[in-house]
């Protein structure tokens, strides 16, 4: 992604948000992609402190991070060396993150700290700090319990809860501006969206949960007959811990880019010290996770499988031995009178934080359900199906449209930038409406008949989105459909095309820079008139309820081509 650590660049430009009078968690235009934030705002502080829009300390910082994640991982290698722990650490969901300089990536490192400090009575403070930073840390403090801690777990518990409380007044509008992917992601939200896109039927999702939950249970029972269940000491046991809970949790409640695998390096060093049996065939699982941008570009839809085979079978597994380990501390606490008193005030604990938490809720969530629309500074921002009469007008140019074609399902808003096309207005596009297609169009005209042209449409989105360009020539009055047509579908984070058909002769990807796409299909004309449309897609499909995907877009061009 251009430019660097793009990821990190949402805290700078919210900070600069911010300092214009934003709320960057609603509205961000300081960044290139006007990504809203979807951090907790304490990350504007932390960027006000270390003055991130300056660019050299942004860099500075993100080296440091990086630096900081990298030596963490070394160290590993260094206490448990393993070709496994050298691949995971290698990978390219490892590499995703740190090109992109994701906050996972300080998280991991404070997560990592934690295990080390494990048991002494100040740990779980480094956990704290993740949780006020990104709430999914909050899954490592099962492993305190797990870890048969319980001295810790319960009394970390209140200040996790008022954390959890402290922060529910963002969550609604974080979990709004953060999209829900199903590439180059993990998560049963994740998997739910895919379901949907391929269009594969009503029940295979519920059946595929089944197919997980009933996995789950017969290898707990397995775990425990085997006597799989026992305490372990260790620097690797509390590594193992942190890194299963996180990856199980975060499986379960939300949609999450590979980046945030880099969790699994911590579970490799138990894994290989075979205390789980068949724990080597879940360190290939591991591996496989964690490159899916090497194997499905390798292997096609067989890499994607066994991707997603890799993850499946690590929450099958991960999942049933932290419920075993788990149950044998609940049979500890009932045989002991003493620690019964533990059992009772950890149901107590747990208790009064949920209930405060959820009576804390509808004063500190702000309540975006009940209108379609609000003003900035509150939940969302207002957003209406733009129509033609309010686009801005193109320029006259031979390679430039001769005017809009159409817009359909989409809000379009001039984006601040430098041209990109010569007199065309760089245009943010954001998918409005349900059940309906989400598109633009131009039409040139004056073209040789039956000559060849290339139509081009410049974009820039963030990663998973996907994009098509619908090329015709004119209607024939005569079949009432037009001589030549043709769609071609683009992966914007593969720079590839997906699928190309109908009448096109030729589609490709070119990187440019500063993040831009330049998407081209080649068609004849056969009556001089080229009709052109970029679209968003959900999976593959064109038509689909929107759910705040969103693309720059920086015009439409064509030229001749000879062959």
């Amino acid at each position: 992604m251009s430019p660097a650590f793009g990821d990190m660049r949402i805290i700078q430009a919210a900070v600069i948000s911010a300092r214009e009078g934003l709320n960057p968690q609603i509205y961000n235009p300081s960044d290139v992609l006007q990504r809203p934030l979807n951090y907790p705002l304490v990350w504007v502080k932390i960027g006000e402190a270390v003055n991130l829009p300056d660019e050299a300390l942004f860099m500075l910082v993100c080296s440091l991070v990086v630096l900081g994640f990298v030596g963490v991982c070394a160290f590993q290698l260094y206490r448990f060396p393993s070709l496994g722990l050298l691949f995971a650490s290698l990978s390219t969901a490892t590499l995703f993150g740190i090109e992109r300089g994701n906050t996972d990536l300080i998280i991991f490192c404070l997560v990592f700290l934690f295990s080390i400090l494990l048991p002494r009575p100040w740990s779980p403070i480094c956990v704290l700090i993740a949780i006020a930073l990104k709430l999914y840390p909050l899954f490592v403090l099962s492993g305190l319990f797990i870890r048969r801690q319980f001295l810790l777990f319960f009394s970390s518990l209140i200040p996790a809860a008022a954390i959890v409380v402290w922060l529910s007044g963002e969550v609604t509008v974080i979990r709004a501006a953060t999209p829900v992917s199903q590439f180059m992601s993990y998560g049963f939200p994740s998997l739910l969206k895919f379901f949907e896109a391929q269009q594969v039927g009503p029940f295979a999702f519920p059946a595929l949960l089944a197919v997980v939950c009933g996995a789950t249970l017969s290898l707990i029972l397995c775990l425990r007959e085997w006597q799989c269940d026992r305490f372990h000491e260790g620097l690797a046991f509390n590594l193992f811990l942190s890194g299963a809970s996180i990856y199980v949790g975060t499986f379960i409640f939300s949609s999450n880019y590979d980046y945030r695998l880099i969790f699994l390096i911590l579970c490799v060093p138990f894994l290989q010290t075979n205390s789980i049996p068949y724990s080597r065939v879940l360190v290939i699982f591991v591996i496989l996770a964690m490159n899916q941008l090497l194997l499905r570009p390798m292997l096609g839809q067989v890499g994607f499988d066994l991707v997603w085979l890799g993850k499946l079978g690590l929450f099958v597994a991960f999942s049933a031995y932290l419920l075993a380990l788990t149950i044998a501390n609940f049979e500890l606490l009932k045989a002991s009178s003493q620690n019964s008193i533990y059992a009772v005030r950890f149901f107590g604990v747990i208790l009064i934080c949920a209930g405060v938490a959820w009576a804390s809720r509808a004063y500190l969530v702000p309540d975006c359900s009940q209108s379609g629309s609000s003003t900035i500074g509150t939940c969302i921002v207002a957003q209406t199906i733009t129509t033609i009469g309010e686009l801005p007008p193109l320029p006259e140019s031979s390679t430039a449209p001769k005017g809009w074609d159409l817009i359909e399902g989409l809000n379009a808003e001039v984006f601040q930038g430098s041209e990109l096309v010569a007199g065309q207005h760089i245009l943010r596009l954001v998918a409005v409406g349900a059940d309906q297609r989400h598109a633009l169009g131009a039409v040139f005209d004056d073209l040789a008949p039956s000559g060849i042209y290339r139509a081009v449409g410049w974009v820039k989105a963030a990663p998973g989105v996907r994009v098509m360009i619908e090329v015709r020539d004119a209607v024939d009055p005569r079949t009432g459909k037009p001589s030549n047509y043709g769609v071609a579908q683009f992966d914007l984070a593969a720079r590839s095309v997906v699928n190309s058909s109908g009448d096109i002769l030729a589609s490709g990807v070119d990187e440019a820079a500063d993040g831009w796409v330049k998407l081209w299909v080649d068609l004849r004309s056969k009556d001089g008139q080229i009709f052109a449309s970029v679209g968003l897609l959900e999976g593959n499909r064109h038509v689909f309820t929107a759910a705040g995907q969103s693309v720059i877009f920086g015009g439409f061009e064509i030229s001749r081509q000879r062959f």
